[in-house]
């Protein structure tokens, strides 16, 4: 059964109809579901059947610097597209002064759009988007992969241990 905003835009916007097929998803597993009762705010589904797992990606963490804010939300939108795991906003030493500040009222909309973005490409789950941390609070861990700018520069790929690895952000 699904109640609130997502079962209104089914019932309201999108107007399902009883028969009509979803797939659905508990978080961990999907499903073929067809629709058997819908009203104002609520979908009643029926399971048809288990949907065959995906292959499993390796679990990556992206630490993005926070940059504005309609570019962060196209990050957010590609980043679960591609399978990230986690998504962490970082003030990097070139983001624009404010944008740290207000990332705090911005994280729960990164949110819906990681969920929204989950649902369109099929993901069984959508990536954790945490709270935006400094890169003095960060404790990377596992194999680092930084990306640079400036044409020409070597490619830095190395292992990450403790809070500050030899790779700054």
């Amino acid at each position: 059964m699904l109640r609130g905003e997502d079962a209104h835009h089914l019932a309201r916007v999108l107007r399902v109809e009883v028969g009509q097929q979803y797939e659905i998803s508990d978080g961990a597993r999907a499903y073929l579901a067809a629709i058997e009762g819908v009203s104002k705010n609520e979908v009643r589904f029926r399971v048809v059947e288990e949907l065959e797992a995906a292959s499993a990606l390796p679990p990556i963490t992206l630490y993005v610097a926070l940059i504005k804010f309609d570019r962060f939300e196209w990050m957010v939108e590609k980043a679960t597209e591609i399978g990230v795991e986690r998504i962490v906003p970082v003030e990097a030493a070139r983001t624009e002064q404010g944008l740290y500040a207000a990332a705090g009222k911005r994280v729960e909309r990164w949110r819906k759009i990681a969920r929204e973005s989950s649902q369109q490409s099929r993901r069984v789950s959508a990536p954790v988007v945490e709270e935006a941390r400094r890169v003095s609070a960060l404790k990377v861990e596992g194999i680092c992969l930084r990306l640079e700018e400036r044409a020409g520069a070597k490619l830095l790929l190395g292992r990450c241990r403790g809070r500050r690895s030899r790779f700054r952000f």
